[in-house]
């Protein structure tokens, strides 16, 4: 319900999306997401679907990397959600998605930071974009992402491949996005 301009600022909309089944069905409908929201996240939550095998998580994501719903992939990285990395990052790719590097995995989920170092190296391999969150929960949280971008640099990751490294990179992907839908 939030105006896209406040006080002179422009406010994206977008929201968070639960995969449903490990055929990557999401839990928002596609009513909703074009005609209310500038972009989409979508991740696992184990109190909407409990982990499956590596194989059903690959599933999930190789579906989810053909939706054109789905924007960002978010906390991939979660270790109790593997898949096959090097398998579906190169989808994820071709199909424009950005893969989220997310601060929370670092504090709540600390068993998942060898598997977003992974991800992070293979996004660098394949020329994926992604894009640094602080996972916020809470408002002093906002904008705090030391760890992911701790990890980030110690790879060289390119600052071309980080969508929200500034804003006319973050701009020129909210644009590039519409004229793609």
């Amino acid at each position: 319900m939030i105006p896209e301009w406040v006080d002179g600022i422009r406010v994206y909309r977008g929201a968070e999306l639960n995969f449903t089944n490990f055929e990557g069905e999401i839990d928002l409908s596609s009513d909703t997401i074009i005609n209310r929201l500038d972009y989409t996240i979508a991740s696992f939550h184990d109190d909407v679907i409990p982990p499956g095998s590596v194989e059903d998580h690959t599933r999930a994501y190789l579906h989810s990397a053909e939706n054109p719903l789905v924007d960002i992939i978010g906390h991939s990285g979660t270790a109790c959600y593997e898949y096959d990395y090097e398998r579906v990052i190169p989808e994820f790719g071709k199909n424009g998605k950005v893969v989220e590097i997310n601060e929370g995995t670092f504090h709540v989920r600390k068993s998942s930071a060898d598997n977003c170092r992974t991800i992070a190296r293979l996004c660098m391999k394949y020329s994926v974009p992604v894009i640094v969150s602080s996972d916020a929960h809470f408002c002093r949280s906002v904008g705090v992402f030391e760890e992911a971008l701790s990890l980030l640099n110690s790879l060289d990751f390119p600052e071309e491949l980080v969508v929200n490294a500034n804003m006319k990179q973050l701009e020129s992907w909210f644009l590039h996005k519409r004229r793609v839908q």
